[in-house]
């Protein structure tokens, strides 16, 4: 990865925010330095689009959390964060350490999901990968 910034509800259109979200993650995700033109070659492209989050209770059902299929949204307090669906899976990880690790981008503690106070939203996710030539869905 070298890039990840999205929006959760575009404002602009898809088509707009797409551009916006693409040179906002080459320029400016705190975590990297921004691409150079030298590396823009070796860029691989891939959008996720975001289906409507819907508000689940992991305390009750943490099974309602399907590895894969679902990504994550967790706010509580100042903080909010995000993983899409496709990182619960790359990383092998539980529903439970999903939970726990998305609370931790939100700068909580990683057992905050479990306070009612914290609010818990699932989503899907349909990723376009770039490929050779165009643009294909996976």
């Amino acid at each position: 990865m070298r890039g990840c910034i999205g929006f959760v509800a575009p404002k602009n259109g898809m088509h707009q925010s797409v551009v916006e979200a693409a040179v906002a993650a080459a320029t400016r995700d705190p975590r990297f330095s921004p691409v150079s033109l030298e590396q823009l070659s070796d860029i691989r492209i891939e959008v996720t689009i975001l289906s409507e989050p819907k508000r689940v209770d992991p305390r009750r059902h943490i099974s309602d959390i399907k590895i894969g299929r679902d990504g994550l949204l967790i706010r509580g307090g100042a903080g909010s964060g995000l993983l899409l669906p496709q990182v619960a899976e790359e990383y092998g990880w539980s529903p439970q350490q999903f939970l726990e690790r998305t609370c931790e981008k939100a700068g909580l503690a990683r057992d905050a999901w479990r306070s009612k106070s914290i609010e818990v939203l699932k989503f899907s996710g349909d990723v376009l990968r770039e490929s050779q030539d165009s643009v294909s869905q996976s």
